[in-house]
């Protein structure tokens, strides 16, 4: 599948220069940055970003090879053609709706997996397996797999072979990660996570309940009420699973939803015939508006503690959101945000 055959292909390929992979694949750098990236449910979640060099390459990988890997149907997050909308659009009318977070998705991810599932879904060769791996982690930081899924010996073999061609040792300090924020761990992330999806989707079956997953976030949903015993067995069971495929469930994140708690999903509301977004979406969205008409986009910033672009980029997404959903309401409220933009622009030039 790759046409590529060496890191001097690569490079090429990419238009990038070659001794700077070659220090990513030797680790003699560290070409990721943090920055920290605003949640539609507020906070922040921290991330690791790459070179400018790097994303550009991984952008290139992505956008010809991984693109067109095929994803398990019950994965929407990360892969052209889905969303957090569709994922919903899925449950509606659910009467009965379980949540479960993973815990440190990505970094749980780690370079052997990355080797493993480059070998598998792109049909590499070991050596080229070996340096996306490389170009596609970073080091340091990962989580111990699970012994029964990930500690085989053939994970561990790749590694040592290519140490000693390089000349090296590769101890687990050099080791990666896969880092939240690269241009392609959303796609390699769906890719490990195969395993995953095939199990929980077979737990959904024979438990009638319909199972989709969009990033960390695991959905089961049934058009009819299920029972407090009957929804134990499913939170231990689908635990069980997690675990043994070597990822960690949240479980103070776990959430059941049914007769006394509307069943929500990704910001959205999905009991009815129709998607509706949550009041404390629209609210923020609104307060949010508001005060940055009423005080100016500095000075809302600065009382957030924001930077000004950061808040238009965060609210802007909220918006473009909530078009996804309910367009009438979301329309005026966009609006709004692009005279506020263009004014605080203008009063900048």
């Amino acid at each position: 599948m790759l046409a590529w055959h060496g890191l001097d292909d690569l490079a090429d390929a990419a238009e990038v220069d070659l001794d700077f992979l070659n220090a990513v694949v030797d680790r003699r750098t560290d070409p990721y940055g943090s920055a920290r990236l605003a949640k539609r449910s507020g906070g922040y979640r921290y991330i690791d970003v790459p070179d400018a060099r790097l994303a550009h390459f991984q952008r290139r990988l992505l956008h010809d090879h991984l693109d067109k890997v095929a994803i398990h149907p019950a994965v929407y997050g990360f892969t052209r053609g889905k969303s957090a909308v569709k994922c919903a659009s899925r449950h509606l009318g659910a009467r009965w709706l379980l949540r479960i977070d993973l815990r440190q998705f990505f970094p749980s991810i780690s370079e052997r997996d990355v080797y493993h599932v480059i070998r598998k879904r792109l049909d590499a060769d070991k050596l080229m397996a070996f340096q996306l791996a490389r170009l596609l982690t970073r080091a340091g930081g990962a989580r111990p797999s699970n012994r029964e899924v990930r500690g085989r010996p053939e994970y561990t073999e790749p590694h040592l072979a290519y140490g000693r061609k390089y000349g090296k040792e590769f101890p687990p300090s050099t080791l990666g990660y896969l880092p939240q924020g690269a241009p392609t761990s959303g796609a390699i992330a769906n890719m490990a996570a195969e395993h995953l999806d095939v199990r929980l989707a077979d737990l959904g079956r024979d438990h009638r309940i319909l199972y989709t997953r969009y990033a960390d976030d695991l959905h089961f949903s049934s058009h009819v009420e299920i029972s407090r015993a009957e929804t134990r067995r499913i939170i231990g069971e689908a635990c069980g699973l997690i675990r043994r495929v070597g990822f960690q469930p949240n479980l103070q994140k776990t959430r059941v939803f049914g007769r006394s708690i509307t069943p929500t999903m990704l910001g959205l509301h999905v009991d009815g015939s129709h998607l509706r977004l949550r009041q404390s979406i629209r609210d923020d969205i609104d307060q949010t508006v508001r005060s940055l008409e009423r005080f100016g986009v500095a000075a809302h910033a600065a009382h957030r503690r924001q930077d000004p672009m950061e808040l238009l980029a965060r609210v802007e997404g909220l918006i473009s959101f909530a078009r996804g959903v309910d367009p009438v309401w979301a329309r005026p409220r966009r609006d709004s945000l692009r005279r506020i933009v263009d004014e605080y622009v203008a009063g900048r030039a």
